[in-house]
């Protein structure tokens, strides 16, 4: 699947500022843990995003991804959601890396060879609308 710049930069824009609910404090506390207190040697913590995402609905982030750093993208939701998808674009919308599979907390991991923004794209698969969260680390 390839995504239109157009179509990243809406989905962008719709993104919106961070919406609470019942869910968000338990994510908040997994993406502290994850970001900062467990934090595996070597690797640093660059952002932290936690938003309301309905069953079926996604978000997207542009990330700045730097050429030569290895970034890890880890997730933490909400205990209710059981299927969250993660997907990685290029900043000409083409599909990087994907993780696809059943898993309520997927991570990715991915090494750019060229310098620009890329778009993490978060996608609440199955569960009910709650939050869904991730931590952007490099190394």
């Amino acid at each position: 699947m390839t995504l239109t710049l157009t179509t990243l930069t809406a989905l962008t824009l719709l993104s919106g500022p961070a919406r609470a609910d019942a869910g968000a404090a338990e994510v908040d506390t997994c993406l502290r843990l994850v970001g900062e207190e467990k934090l595996p040697e070597g690797l640093r913590p660059v952002s932290r995003q936690n938003h309301s995402i309905a069953t079926g609905a996604e978000e997207v982030y542009a990330v700045t991804l730097f050429a030569g750093n290895s970034y890890t993208f880890a997730t933490c939701t909400a205990a209710a959601i059981t299927d969250v998808d993660l997907a990685l674009y290029d900043q000409s919308g083409k599909l990087v890396i994907a993780a696809t599979e059943t898993d309520r907390q997927p991570g990715l991991v991915h090494k750019p060879s060229m310098t620009g923004t890329h778009y993490l794209v978060v996608s609440n698969v199955a569960g009910p609308d709650g939050s869904v969260g991730f931590v952007q680390l490099y190394e």
